[in-house]
């Protein structure tokens, strides 16, 4: 069941410039529907990407599922990439916005020492390689913690923003974090 007068966009090829509210306070309910795909995300022209951070405590991988099967107008998300420091402003507000730190879609996984940004579940452009005294990549963007990435214990392999700095880290799966889904416009 979907209270229709919750969104406006809920039904998918309708006329844009169509307005559905519930002017009459009836709260028009549909049944038996397909659940409808995330609504509301922030729209950022500068960057030509809608984000949504969802206050929900997740492993890395766990995370990256999440913003897979999460659609927006029929487009699946994907844990936040971020390419410059507008960019990385824009991923902390949000996360500033839910008082946590965030999940990036930041990973070396495949290969230790090489930071990749993931597309969906495949290695991206790499913007990073070494530990904290290694380089970032050209025409790439890195915002690392002073003294990380370090993969302390031989297990950190994902990326996280500090809510508080808009810094990074790195860190292990086992431990949970909110995170940042975007989709391209």
């Amino acid at each position: 069941t979907y209270n229709l007068a919750a969104a406006e966009d809920w039904a998918v090829g309708a006329d844009p410039a169509a307005t559905v509210a519930d002017l009459t306070g009836n709260g028009v309910t549909a049944s038996n529907v397909a659940a409808p795909s995330i609504t509301s995300a922030t729209y950022d022209a500068a960057t030509g990407k809608f984000y949504k951070a969802i206050n929900s405590q997740q492993t890395w991988i766990a995370a990256r599922d999440a913003a897979l099967g999460t659609a927006l107008n029929g487009v699946s998300g994907q844990l936040v990439t971020i390419g410059s420091q507008y960019e990385n402003n824009v991923v902390q507000a949000l996360a500033q916005s839910i008082s946590n730190d965030v999940w990036l879609g930041a990973t070396d996984q495949t290969t230790e020492g090489t930071w990749r940004w993931q597309n969906g579940t495949q290695d991206g452009s790499t913007f990073w390689i070494g530990m904290s005294n290694g380089t970032q990549q050209p025409n790439q963007w890195a915002n690392w913690t002073a003294a990380e990435p370090n993969d302390s214990l031989g297990a950190q392999d994902y990326g996280r923003m500090y809510f508080a700095t808009g810094t990074w880290d790195d860190l292990q799966t086992p431990l949970t974090q909110a995170y940042v889904i975007e989709w391209d416009a």
